[in-house]
């Protein structure tokens, strides 16, 4: 009767290392999917970023180049003014 009590719980540790077993595996894997999904996120939240900054760069790199025009113009209109201004101190 002892050599079958102890063939039980033999049986019962068997089974027990085979599910300890089979959740380290499930453990090991639920882990590494994490990883890869952390990882993806992480550079989809890079690749949103740098999106983002090529954006905001182009819209600067535009809003310089509007600048730039708009100082020209504003130059012109003050060198017309000066010569408009000019000749008519000559007329006066």
């Amino acid at each position: 009767e002892l050599q079958r009590y102890g063939d039980e719980l033999d049986g019962k540790i068997r089974k027990c290392e085979k599910e300890i077993k089979a959740l380290e595996n499930t453990m090991k894997h639920l882990q590494k999917r994490n990883k890869n999904y952390r990882d993806k996120f992480l550079r989809g939240a890079e690749g949103a970023d740098l999106e983002k900054k090529q954006i905001l760069e182009e819209q600067c790199r535009a809003a310089s180049e509007t600048l730039f025009k708009k100082r020209k113009e504003v130059q012109k209109l003050n060198k017309e003014y000066d010569d408009d201004m000019r000749r008519l101190m000559e007329y006066q």
